[in-house]
């Protein structure tokens, strides 16, 4: 491998037999790592050998043969296992032999330590100093011949593992592009992936310990032989307590397995709840429960503990036994010697130390580990096995035979392009009972959530299209339109063999191009998801991009065509998605293209841009079907297909079924409920835009070529993590116990050793002559021990009490760092996972925004998981080993001080080689688990574009594509295996090097020292082989694993939301109005993004209903975000005058209620869904439910109120899951209402229910609707007009139309000519509706006023009540009136003025202005109408400003403004603030000199004041000019109508009015002042 990554080609692959011993080939790659930082780049190709389409090859055959077992013979079952052993047998011999061979050096090297301490110790028989030297050298040859054969063994083992595991994986893939549509009724996107993710792992870590089934027992046979020829009988007290142990061992271990299975359950609960809390964010933090939430989770994470806890119990206590179990048993044997009065040698007591060593190794590992690794390997086999059956178990069902294909023929010459002959087609039944158990069993994934890949309805029957017929003609374009679930899509699959037909033939003449009703996006850039391995042409492409209207949206992307849009289209919004998959279909030069709706998610008006560029111009010679539900476009079809129950009804062009009475609206009305609507465009959008910010972290990095944007770090693992988590779980209070057991445990173990040397050397001084034959196994063990009449406690030699003291001490030690060390750890991982809860909740809307769910479940999942099992396990690994291995070479310096001299310079060589190796290690596994993600992601992206691939024929092409990203993948993990053996040899060398030299050194000076104790460092020195290895590797493994608790720790530090709670707060009654004034208001989502609203300045009245408009983009959902506090926002928000700044979060939000598009809903009980606080009574739930028709409905269900809603409300219509919500609003009842398009996805039956029902019980609560389509805001009070996050216009929609250039009018327009008119109609009528509730409502407010004041006079006079005088007839109090006023006054009596003439006696009279107010209500109100192309003139009318700041009106009824008068009323106004002086506004009646109260604010003109004479008349814009025009009900001349029509004039720069004389902004909208003292109050 170079080092500038040029040369590609794996260098095992030319390596010779030394480099793939000692892994001499990977220097150039640790060089590398060590200078530089690692990419991609740097990873060579993966070896010839472990090429995904060869190994996928040769299991394909194995598994082939399988199946012909299973086809030919009745009973037999292909075995996935089987055919994977066939696959690979040959590769397993080759490290069956290294194993035998390695067990016979660990057999060898006790013997020849034996012979080394015989000539310690001078005994009879004992070799030279040359042999002795030579017994040394040889004992060196097999140290260094384990160091080299271990780690080659295991290395070749994982080596043909991940062979097998990526044959595996290349056959699910293979099955996932074959499998039948039908098929996905037994499994998901999320369980495909699965078995990816986590079955075919298991052969990484199942096969290690595969040849132990036969090598171990043949060792175990050996080392008992060779024991019972050194101790005789009594060593089957040792493999006694060995025997015993292990069966413990192995109890314990399922214990711990039963343990982490129920942990596993709770953690999948914990996750669901997690990710349906993180999904709905938004929604929960608008609703107020975090704290709901965390307390929810956290519960969940403590049940969790109890079991983790016991777990970590039971894991202390196997790890003692399986530590201590061998000096168990060297315990057993030595206290059963002196029990029969035998005194063992030296030579006897470390050779069975040693073989019992290896004894218990191999008890270990043979039956219980292989046999559990088989196991488990089986029943994940067995998991992936039933997967790959699923297609062929049906193919042998004779009711499920159904002809699939489809007739493809190249006939040019033929005029017609599709031929559907009789065809019946229909899903399989089987599909309907499958998918029914899967459901039931399904459990959630992160990835489970694809769209069906069956047909457009959702239906527990088996759907058919039944008896089709239809001919298309080459360049015919064809529109099918129908009912939902009429066999639209149905047919579309069918003609792309999807749904298999089984009556009637299919044939397409010419190649097929297919754009599928769900949008699908892959990981790649967008260039690459268009052009799609098509030979790319810049010509079609260009085209292809403009006429998907993708030119501007490329022009914003940074990298235009070239970027990244991230899994499943992360950065894209739904309307680009849409448009890229028609781009991607359009692109295909096919002759016929089926186009499943490709227009229901993009806008009107780039809808309308689609279909006659591309449908009409690029498509135009091309066979184009269409499904649509737009019946705008149905005109310009040649045909139009009318499906019904799967069915054709009709078929003709538009005017041959209109004549034929079919009513084209109706087949269009109920909206598809998963058909993307502009809400959810604008949503994703402005989603995208937020994504596509800027971000960056100060210790964060993103690693060259990282298109996904994931947070990668480099560099080693900071030491203040290593503190963090073991402050987490008081670590630093437990110090004072984990320091003293880790440091007693190993001192105690030596000491016992050191305790057994001195025992058995002061027996060997008591000897009176030495053993003449120590091998047969009659003789004795050992000379006589002189002894006591008795054997017990008290005669026992000190030596050996210590050694026993000593020896159980340290166990308990070991038991009791155990059990405190994984304590602490459950302790640390919950407070961890709860101080991350609590950030991750409270954090700022921006973060969730900014980051994949994905990679937030990621933290709750992946990373505490591993904090739960490797973290802890391999940190109490490493802190037991280090002590221990240091008390090792400790012992050994103290025995013979002369080591000292090498074991310094041999440790600091030692660290060095780690860290060394370390840096790269851990880039290697990053790469590793970088190159992972794309494998699933593919497979992911595979499943949801099935329908693409197959009908494009790309199955070959994203087959290699997935051979590619498999084959990445493969070399990174290779090169990761590689690297852990190149650390483990090196490491290994060092450990035999030290062991040469305490050989040697203790040869040379054998008359200087103990020979016992030079004996028990030999032993040490072999015994610490293997757990060195191990150590060294784990040390590795455990910084690998402490990054997820770095990542962790990074989330429990997140920026997060202001207080929930304010020093000062609100009165418990407010908001009592619900008026909320924006006071030049701003919003962007971070420092460095652009501003999504600008300066925004507007009064809602209290109880007011307004829509919020605008295109996508506009900032309409970034002006809830701003009012709910989502975003800090820049300016002022107040409600009823209170700035909501200096509020609490909790306290603002608490106050709003909102109802979203999507209706959210968690999995639980309905009662749970409804008042998760659990704040109100049953009682009042079943009232809620009832105002809004669901209490029939629940009351049906099982458990009624505590019914189980599953995740998202799955088993409740999209109707009943918004009605729930509303109900959810209906309990809190607060003065705020936000709508965002609540009835975007439901029937209309549901649509008027939700209607009726927030007309009924919000009428005292201000309303903010969200509006994506204009029908749903035209009857509102007012509407918001945003453009680019500024606020353009805010007036009635009547009057916002009255300006043919504003920003509304363009919105209107754009619908079409048709919607257009609609929507127009349905302004008019609301603004009547408003003016005559209006006006009924001022004249009875103003009625009751009058009553009550006249009645307070009566009773303050002492009078009695008259009640008779509100009874009088009409006649007698209009004669009454008429009688007292002045023949030139007289005027017609308002039916209110009868009664406000009236005064009762010795009341004060009025003032001229007080009358002149009163009398002024009886006015009739301007009622704008439309006026016919004959219409008259209209009267001029004249406004004057008054010393009060009114504008006086004329008398002519319908009169209006011209601009110049518009113009210098507002300037009067503006003159008149500039000084201080306190104006009112035009339609607010001014305050009565007797100190009356205010009187409600109305959108209704009344006339007031005469006109002044200096008036110039002018003319409105007569209709001729396509002006709308408006005139009075009450004053209209009939003779009008037949007058002279004027022209009319418009100056070019006047500003804009409507008919009631207010002015249409075209610019940013100024608001009046709001004033903290003004009150809003009805008389």
């Amino acid at each position: 491998m170079a080092e500038t990554g040029s040369q590609r080609s794996c260098p095992y692959d030319d390596a010779n037999i030394f480099s793939k011993l000692t892994f001499w080939w990977m220097n150039a790659l640790f060089r590398l790592g060590f200078k530089n930082q690692l990419t991609s780049v740097n990873i060579c190709d993966v070896s010839k050998e472990d090429k995904s389409s060869g190994l996928e090859a040769k299991l394909d055959r194995c598994w082939k043969e399988e199946l012909d077992k299973f086809s030919s013979s009745e009973g037999h079952a292909a075995s996935l296992f089987v055919a994977v052993l066939k696959a690979f047998k040959w590769q397993l011999i080759f490290p069956g032999a290294l194993i035998f061979f390695l067990e016979v050096t660990k057999l060898i090297q006790p013997y020849l330590i034996g012979r080394l301490v015989s000539y310690f110790n001078d005994d009879d028989g004992a070799v030279d100093s040359g042999t002795a030297y030579g017994i040394g050298a040889g004992l060196g040859l097999t140290a260094v011949l384990q160091a080299i054969l271990n780690p080659t063994y295991f290395f070749i083992m994982q080596h043909v593992a991940m062979r097998m595991k990526v044959a595996v994986g290349a056959l699910i893939y293979k099955k996932v592009l074959s499998l039948s549509a039908e098929a996905f009724a037994y499994t998901s996107a999320g369980q495909i992936v699965n078995h990816l993710s986590t079955d075919i792992e298991k052969f990484n870590s199942s096969i290690d310990l595969l040849h132990h089934l036969w090598v171990s027992p043949l060792s175990i046979a050996v080392t008992m032989y060779l024991v019972y020829r050194q101790v005789g009988s009594v060593c089957f007290w040792g493999f006694g307590v060995i025997l015993l142990i292990i069966p413990i061992q192995s109890a314990l271990a399922a214990s711990f397995g039963h343990l982490r299975f129920r942990i596993g359950a709770i953690s999948d609960q914990r996750i669901q709840v997690l990710t349906e809390a993180v999904s709905s964010m938004k929604f929960i933090k608008m609703q107020c429960w975090e704290q709901l939430f965390q307390k929810l989770i956290s519960d969940l994470r403590r049940s969790e503990g109890t079991p983790l806890r016991w777990s970590y119990l039971v894991h202390a206590v196997e790890t003692s036994l399986e530590t201590m179990t061998p000096g168990l048993a060297i315990l057993a044997v030595l206290v059963a010697l002196w029990m029969e009065g035998q005194g063992p040698e030296p030579v006897q007591v470390f050779t069975m130390m040693l073989w019992m060593y290896v004894a218990h190794s191999a008890m270990l590992k043979f039956p219980y580990q292989p046999v559990r690794g088989i196991l488990r390997l089986r029943k994940s086999a067995q998991v992936v096995q039933a997967f790959l059956l699923l297609d062929e178990e049906k193919e042998h069902i004779k009711d499920l035979r159904l002809h699939r294909s489809v007739s493809f023929r190249n006939e040019p010459h033929n005029d017609w392009a599709v031929d559907i002959d009789h065809m019946t087609a229909r899903w399989p039944l089987v599909y309907t009972e499958g998918r029914r158990r899967f459901q039931k069993k399904r459990q959630r994934s992160s990835t489970s959530s694809m769209k069906s890949l069956l047909h457009e309805s959702d239906v527990d029957h088996a759907f058919s299209l039944k008896y089709i017929s239809l001919q298309v003609k080459k360049g015919e374009l064809v529109v099918i339109v129908g009912m939902v679930g009429s066999g639209k899509s149905s047919l579309l699959l069918s003609l792309i063999e999807e749904l298999p037909h089984e009556i009637g033939q299919i044939a397409i003449n010419g190649r097929v191009s297919y754009c599928g009703q769900t949008n699908w996006v892959f990981s790649g850039t967008v260039h690459d998801n268009i052009v799609f391995g098509h030979q790319f042409n810049r010509t079609r492409y260009q085209r292809v991009i403009e006429a998907c209207g993708l030119t501007h949206d490329l022009e914003l992307m940074p990298k235009g065509d070239m970027t990244y849009v991230g899994e499943h289209g992360l950065r894209l919004s739904g309307g680009q998605k849409a448009r890229i998959s028609l781009a991607r279909c359009v692109y295909h030069d096919a002759d016929v293209f089926l186009l499943d709706d490709p227009l229901s998610a993009v806008d009107t008006t780039v809808g309308a841009h689609i279909f006659k560029r591309c449908i009409l111009d690029l498509l135009r010679n091309k066979t184009v079907i269409l499904v649509t539900h737009q019946i705008h476009y149905l005109k310009q079809a040649d045909r139009i297909v009318v499906l019904r129950d799967g069915s054709i009804h009709d078929v003709g062009t538009y005017d041959e079924l209109k004549a034929g009475g079919m009513d084209m609206r109706a087949l269009t009305t109920m909206e598809h409920p998963k058909h993307a609507t502009d809400a959810k465009i604008e949503a994703e959008e402005e989603e995208a835009q937020i994504l596509l910010e800027s971000k960056s972290l100060d210790t964060l990095t993103y690693e060259d070529g990282d298109e996904e944007g994931e947070l990668v770090r480099t560099g080693s693992v900071r030491l203040r993590v290593y503190w963090d988590y073991f402050a987490a779980g008081f670590g630093p209070a437990l110090l004072l116990i984990l320091i003293p057991t880790w440091l007693a445990a190993p001192a105690l173990f030596c000491l016992s050793d050191w305790m057994l040397a001195k025992w058995v050397g002061g027996m060997q001084h008591m000897q009176s002559s030495p053993d003449p034959s120590p091998l047969p196994v009659s003789a004795s063990v050992g000379p006589a021990v002189p002894q006591d009449e008795s054997q017990d406690w008290a005669s026992m030699p000190w030596n050996l009490q210590m050694y026993i003291i000593a020896f159980l001490a340290s166990f308990g030690s070991f038991l009791l760092c155990g059990v405190v060390y994984l304590q602490m750890t459950a302790t640390a991982s919950r407070r961890l996972h709860d101080r991350m809860l609590h950030s991750v909740l409270n954090s700022v809307s921006r973060f969730f925004d900014t980051r994949p769910i994905g990679q937030i479940l990621n933290r709750f999942s992946r990373d505490l998981l591993i904090i739960d099992d490797m973290v802890s396990v391999y940190g109490f690994v490493v802190s037991k080993k280090t002590f221990h291995l240091l008390s090792f070479f400790v012992l050994t310096v103290v025995i013979n001080p002369w080591l000292a001299i090498a074991l310094v310079p041999i440790m600091v060589v030692l660290l060095l080689t780690r860290m060394y190796a370390v840096r790269t290690l851990r880039q290697v596994k990053r790469l590793e688990a970088r190159a992972r993600s794309p494998v699933y992601s593919h497979v992911s992206d595979t499943v949801r574009g099935l329908e693409t691939i197959r009908a494009l024929k790309k199955k070959d092409q994203v087959l290699a594509e997935f051979g590619d990203l498999q084959d990445k993948h493969t070399a990174a993990w290779f090169l990761y295996l590689s690297s852990y053996r190149w650390m483990s040899v090196r490491t290994l060398c060092l450990v035999v090097l030290y062991m040469l030299v305490v050989i040697f050194v203790s040869v040379a000076l054998k008359n200087s020292l103990d020979g016992n104790l030079l004996g028990l460092s030999l032993v040490y020195c072999l015994a610490m082989m293997e757990p060195f290895e191990f150590y060294i590797r784990a040390s590795a493994e455990l910084e690998t694993y402490m990054t997820s608790v770095e990542r962790v720790l990074d989330y429990c530090s997140l920026e997060q939301e202001p207080p929930k709670t304010s020093v000062k707060p609100p009165p418990p009654d407010w908001p009592n109005r619900g008026a909320i004034t924006f006071t030049k208001t701003s919003l962007k989502y971070s420092d460095k993004a652009p501003l999504i609203l600008q300066d925004i300045e507007c009064h809602i009245k209290g109880k007011e209903k307004i829509g919020i408009v605008g295109r996508t983009g506009s900032g309409k959902s970034s002006l809830i975000s701003a009012l709910f506090h989502l975003a800090k926002p820049v300016g002022a928000i107040y409600i009823d005058g209170v700035d909501t700044n200096k509020l609490g979060l909790h306290e603002l939000r608490s106050q709003m209620s909102i109802i979203p598009q999507d209706p959210v809903l968690y999995s639980g009980t309905l009662r749970w869904n409804l008042d998760p606080a659990y704040e109100f009574s049953d009682e009042r739930l079943w009232s809620a439910l009832e105002q809004v028709q669901l209490k029939g409905k629940v009351n049906q269900l099982p458990g009624q109120l505590y019914a189980e809603v599953q995740e998202g409300g799955v088993n409740l219509s999209v109707g009943q899951r918004q009605l729930v919500c509303l109900a959810r609003a209906i309990l809190k009842h607060k003065r705020i209402l936000v709508l965002d398009e609540a009835t975007a996805n439901v029937d209309q039956e549901t649509d008027d229910i939700i209607q009726r029902t927030i007309r009924a019980k919000f009428r005292e609560s201000t309303v903010l609707t969200i509006a994506h389509r204009l029908y749903t805001v035209m009857d509102c009070d007012r509407l918001m007009v945003l453009e680019k996050g500024e606020l353009k216009e805010m007036d009635t929609p009547h009057n916002l139309l009255q300006d043919p250039d504003g920003v509304f009018t363009r919105l209107v327009l754009s619908t079409g000519k048709s919607q257009a008119k609609q929507l127009q109609a349905l302004a008019e009528l609301s603004q009547h509706q408003r003016a005559s509730a209006s006006l009924q409502l001022q004249r009875a407010m103003l009625l009751a006023n009058e009553q009550l004041a006249q009645s307070t006079e009566d009773l303050s006079a002492g009078r009695a009540l008259n009640w008779n005088r509100f009874t009088h007839s009409q006649g007698s109090l209009d004669k009454t009136f008429l009688e007292s006023v002045p023949e030139k006054e007289k005027k017609s009596v308002g039916p209110s003025q009868r009664i406000i003439r009236r005064r009762s006696p010795g009341r004060t009279k009025r003032t001229v202005e007080e009358e002149e107010e009163l009398l002024s209500y009886d006015a009739p109100p301007k009622v704008h109408t439309r006026i016919s192309p004959l219409a008259r003139d209209t009267t001029p009318v004249d406004h004057s400003v008054n010393g009060t700041g009114r504008i006086s009106e004329g008398s002519g009824s319908g009169a209006e403004n011209s601009p110049q008068q518009e113009r210098a009323v507002f300037q009067s106004r503006g003159a008149g603030e500039s000084h201080g002086q306190k104006q009112s506004p035009p339609q607010m009646r001014r305050k009565s000199d007797r100190g009356r109260r205010e009187i409600v604010e109305t959108d209704i003109d009344f006339p007031s004041d005469p006109p002044s004479p200096a008036v110039v008349p002018t003319h409105r814009r007569q209709p001729s000019q396509s002006a709308i025009s408006v005139t009075n009900h009450e004053t209209r001349p009939m003779q009008g109508r037949l007058g002279k029509r004027h022209p009319t004039s418009r100056e070019p720069h006047s500003p804009k009015k409507d008919s009631s004389g207010l002015r249409v902004l075209s610019g940013p909208y100024i608001p009046r002042p709001h004033k903290d003292e003004e009150k809003e109050q009805f008389v």
